[in-house]
């Protein structure tokens, strides 16, 4: 996948950008991994990246809906005009990489883009993507009462209409912990969309992590169902204090554990108990967008450890990663190196 065109991308480059579009709403195709492909390539474009996502989705969702009429397009285009005519040349030369009569034509579809997202959002009731960066724990009340808390590098994105739909749908990229707003009125369903399974809810509190290919389901309380889309185990129902764990091309294993464990990076810790180093590294280059540099050997006799790092504080971590580990640490630009 050739990402150097988006090197210089803005928030407006990447709306007019077909491939980026495609990927917002594709479940499958070339482009369906486009948008993580671009987070993990520019993590400084994250902020930019998310906006863009939002505004697409939200430009192409209500103007389907809302669709003006022709008098109305026309309106807006005579306004877009003059509103254009108006604009100087360094406004312009934001769109990277245009020139000529592209950058007008660039700067016009924007201005287009913007006003019928104008027109429509005045309308529009609600967030539909709640994002978190590294290093930061968020969290969202959803349309519904619903309470949600994201842990790092986490998208919660909600699916369908809310108002009209009969149940209630998200896709989960990262980890989430969900307090659910039962619906008593209509009893509509919540369903929590991962890659593989698919949770099923009525009224509950519960700790969803999709990492590294892998779903780890905890459930606090109340009662879910999970259904994998390969597996043929068929559908799995969830006691409180049990944890499923998910992999594809193999049995979902549900087993009882200490809840307290799964929830304390909502404290602002994330738990490295029977982690190895190895595996603890990869959590760390995940939650802060570091770069983890060992030196050759020092992962022999470094066995399992017990213990918590620090979520939100850098200085922290690196302290008590020093500590739990016995090793030295120097942080040099966005890498840490460990000896």
């Amino acid at each position: 996948m050739e990402l150097e065109k988006y090197q210089d991308f803005e928030v407006g480059d990447f709306v007019l950008d077909l491939d980026f579009k495609e990927s917002v709403f594709e479940a499958e195709g070339p482009n369906e991994a486009l948008y993580a492909a671009l987070l993990e390539r520019f993590p400084e474009k994250r902020s930019d990246l998310i906006e863009a996502r939002e505004l697409v989705f939200n430009l192409d969702k209500h103007y389907q809906k809302q669709r003006p009429s022709a008098q109305d397009k026309a309106a807006v285009y005579q306004n877009i005009l003059q509103l254009h005519q108006e604009r100087n040349q360094p406004q312009q030369a934001r769109f990277r990489g245009i020139n000529g009569r592209l950058a007008v034509a660039a700067s016009l579809l924007m201005l287009i883009a913007s006003a019928v997202w104008y027109l429509s959002s005045r309308n529009f009731k609600y967030d539909r993507l709640y994002a978190t960066n590294y290093s930061e724990v968020a969290s969202y009340v959803l349309p519904d009462g619903t309470e949600v808390s994201l842990n790092a590098n986490s998208t919660l994105e909600l699916l369908g209409d809310w108002e009209t739909d009969p149940q209630r749908e998200v896709r989960l990229k990262g980890e989430a912990f969900f307090k659910v707003k039962k619906k008593e009125e209509t009893q509509a369903k919540f369903i929590v969309r991962t890659e593989d399974p698919d949770i099923e809810v009525l009224g509950t509190q519960f700790n969803v992590n999709t990492r590294e290919g892998r779903t780890l389901v905890m459930l606090e309380e109340g009662k879910i169902k999970l259904t994998s889309k390969e597996s043929k185990q068929g559908s799995k129902i969830m006691k409180p204090g049990q944890l499923a764990d998910y992999q594809p091309s193999r049995k979902m294993i549900i087993s009882d554990i200490d809840p307290t464990k799964y929830r304390r990076w909502l404290k602002g810790y994330f738990s490295v108990d029977d982690l190895s180093l190895a595996e603890v590294i990869t959590e760390v280059e995940r939650i802060y967008g570091l770069e983890v540099q060992l030196e050759d050997g020092k992962t022999q006799g470094k066995g399992l450890v017990t213990g918590v790092l620090p979520i939100q504080n850098i200085d922290e971590l690196i302290l008590t990663f020093e500590t739990l580990y016995n090793v030295t640490i120097t942080r040099k630009d966005g890498t840490l190196y460990i000896r």
